[in-house]
């Protein structure tokens, strides 16, 4: 069984996994940071693509029972068994961090999305480029879904429609 309950057959005919990174513990409203990951999410379905949302399982203020150690394991996991890793950028997380660390060292394609308002550190910058990663600069959250489902789209050429 994977972490988030699928065996590996059952996952042959899941579309392709994104797992969206961003902020919770260092969101300056964690209510607005998760209905702006679940719009990513509903973006990926719209390409065709599955979501992984870390909120809906180790959320730190609605799944306070959920320890340390298995968030790491869990989201370590799903970083290195997914198809590509979408990050929110725009605001500081050492845990976005180091899903991104985790994500360039398993070789995984990163999206990294950030408002056009918001100044992203050096450090992520500077790994999003070694990394070879896409970064979607947006305007509002209509335009970066809109976008982010358009890079997705584009990528089904390299890796296929469906996992096989």
């Amino acid at each position: 069984m994977s972490a988030i309950g699928h065996s590996s057959a059952d996952r042959v005919c899941r579309p392709k996994l994104v797992y969206v990174s961003g902020a919770l513990t260092a969101a300056p409203d964690i209510v607005r940071a998760r209905a702006f990951y679940e719009q990513l999410a509903a973006a990926c379905r719209a390409a065709g693509w599955t979501a992984y949302l870390p909120h809906e399982r180790t959320d730190p203020q609605l799944h306070t029972n959920v320890t340390a150690d298995k968030v790491f394991e869990t989201d370590r996991d799903l970083v290195e068994s997914c198809e590509l890793v979408v990050a929110d950028v725009g605001v500081p997380s050492a845990g976005v961090g180091g899903e991104l660390v985790l994500a360039w060292k398993a070789g995984k394609p990163i999206v990294a999305v950030h408002h056009q308002d918001q100044t992203v550190s050096r450090f992520v910058l500077g790994l999003l480029s070694v990394a070879g990663a896409t970064v979607i600069n947006y305007e509002d959250e209509h335009d970066c879904a809109q976008r982010l489902a358009a890079e997705l789209r584009s990528r089904d050429h390299v890796l296929g429609p469906q996992r096989p």
